[in-house]
């Protein structure tokens, strides 16, 4: 598979997971120009996969389940989880 097949965005973060370069993919700048966080893509398909598994057990049944975040790159964990 490459980037040109992927049908979605969690197929291309896994494909960029698995083929992740050192260093970091994301990066979140808290004030606008300092780095405070970064994820690589290795990262951050972990991290989505494991909320993705815990939401899935809270949650068996629920087809929308509303995650809240505060600006950062926790955001992107909960939009792939």
């Amino acid at each position: 598979m490459n980037a040109d097949t992927c049908t979605d965005l969690v197929s291309l973060l896994h494909l960029r997971a698995t083929g992740d370069a050192p260093g970091s993919s994301y990066r979140f700048l808290g004030d606008g120009e300092t780095e405070t966080t970064r994820l690589s893509h290795a990262q951050l398909h972990h991290a989505a996969a494991v909320l993705g598994a815990r939401l899935g057990r809270a949650f068996p049944d629920a087809r929308n389940v509303l995650v809240a975040y505060p600006p950062g790159l926790e955001f992107l964990v909960g939009f792939f989880g």
